[in-house]
């Protein structure tokens, strides 16, 4: 009933064009207002302070959260409590590029991950998220985050010519990074350094 701060946690249902319609709720006999603000995914709700929800991400899971919203009443409905979400977390697409003139058709991908370059300042997969604010914070002993992992598979093929959007994965954001390939006949993986950019939130890049 008050903007900013949020007691309750309810589920939703997105639009296919990616907003959300919060349908309308009575008001109680003191004709309080509520505030509505989304989320996703399901996280954990802070049991002293329901402004906090804890996620754990693997790098397959995107965090996002919505403006604030006045859904109004069912007999005073508000036709512009339509929130859009933002997301929260960066993201990379990967393409696999093999160049006709030195085709390696027997080797295959069994891994893409990225890690930090800075070990020292790892990839974490504990965030919060702070409803108030929108900010998330991460913690964690930061593995790294797995885009493609063909596990007993036989990975994905080399071949010649261009494969987009082969694996993707979603990690927190403002820091380098770094890809590590582990190719089917070697047994080290392969870093390679990704220093043009420091991925911002909300942000897709391939």
């Amino acid at each position: 009933t008050v903007s900013g701060s949020y007691t309750e946690h309810w589920e939703g249902r997105v639009t296919p064009m990616r907003d959300v319609l919060f349908t309308p709720i009575r008001s109680d006999a003191a004709g309080q207002t509520y505030f509505l603000k989304g989320y996703y995914p399901r996280g954990t709700v802070g049991v002293s302070d329901k402004n906090l929800v804890d996620f754990t991400i693997s790098g397959q899971e995107d965090i996002m959260v919505s403006s604030e919203v006045n859904p109004g009443t069912l007999s005073n409905k508000n036709p512009d409590a339509i929130a859009i979400f933002t997301h929260l977390l960066s993201q990379f697409r990967f393409t696999v590029y093999n160049n006709p003139a030195a085709p390696y058709p027997v080797e295959k991908i069994r891994t893409l991950k990225l890690v930090a370059t800075n070990p020292a300042d790892p990839l974490q997969e504990q965030v919060r998220l702070n409803l108030q604010t929108g900010i998330l914070t991460f913690s964690g002993t930061g593995t790294g985050m797995t885009a493609y992992d063909s596990g007993m598979g036989s990975g994905i093929p080399i071949l010649i010519g261009t494969q987009e959007d082969v694996a993707v994965v979603m990690f927190q954001p403002g820091k380098k990074v770094s890809l590590q390939i582990e190719y089917s006949d070697h047994i080290t993986p392969f870093t390679l350094p990704i220093d043009n950019i420091t991925p911002e939130a909300g942000a897709s890049y391939e």
